[in-house]
């Protein structure tokens, strides 16, 4: 393991709580928006969802088994917890995207094959990159498609963006976060192609998607905790 790689292994070992209850307050002061967005295409609990996937990862942090593990074990865990606790079409994708990250953190090739050392940066986007392409398969949508994945495909590229100007972590979170949250409101102008919103197109049309705007709150709160 490079010096770069030790770093980065050690910083995403010991902000675990930290960054997981800042996510926790923003995901529970938006329950309601959330609900409100889901029921304009689904079933209105996605803030439930949320939430409960929310203080289940915080939970699990106070339980002394994220901080000081390895981020892949760190990201098996949070998966599986997400699977347990929150077990909706929401709750599912995104554990299916962190049990993936997981599985890429434990690999050779976490920080890309392009990259000469893993800087924490590079190694966030790699991982990101990693949960996007097991929310892909497990939904089968694209982007594009008016899901989460219109959000956090952009905040993946941004990261990388960062990673290649060599910002500090902090800096490329928050250009992360502003990635998520413009993807997020892009999604108010596209057609739904996926899930319950493509059955009911008319009534999810003019709103976000609420799974994007999600993601959104989340990656501000995860920038927000690293400031």
């Amino acid at each position: 393991m490079t010096a770069a790689e030790s770093a980065a292994e050690t910083a995403a070992e010991t902000v675990w709580t930290h960054v997981l209850d800042s996510v926790r307050k923003a995901v529970e002061q938006a329950r309601d928006e959330l609900n409100q967005l889901d029921g304009a295409a689904g079933d209105g609990d996605l803030g439930l969802t949320m939430t409960a996937a929310a203080q289940g990862a915080v939970a699990l942090a106070q339980r002394g088994e994220l901080d000081g593990r390895p981020v892949a074990e760190a990201l098996r865990a949070l998966g599986m917890e997400l699977a347990r606790c929150a077990p909706s079409t929401s709750g599912t994708l995104f554990a299916r995207g962190l049990l993936q990250a997981g599985r890429a953190a434990a690999g050779p090739d976490a920080a890309g094959p392009d990259e000469p050392a893993a800087s924490p940066v590079a190694r966030a986007a790699a991982l990101l990159t990693a949960a996007i392409e097991g929310i892909q398969r497990a939904g089968k949508a694209e982007p594009g498609d008016r899901t989460m994945l219109d959000a956090l495909v952009p905040a993946a590229a941004a990261l990388r963006d960062a990673a290649g100007r060599g910002e500090p972590l902090a800096a490329a979170a928050a250009g992360a976060a502003r990635a998520a949250g413009t993807g997020a409101a892009a999604t108010r102008d596209m057609e739904p192609k996926a899930g319950r919103a493509s059955w009911i197109a008319g009534r999810a049309r003019g709103n976000v998607d609420g799974g994007a705007r999600a993601v959104a709150i989340i990656a501000a709160a995860v920038a927000s905790a690293l400031e």
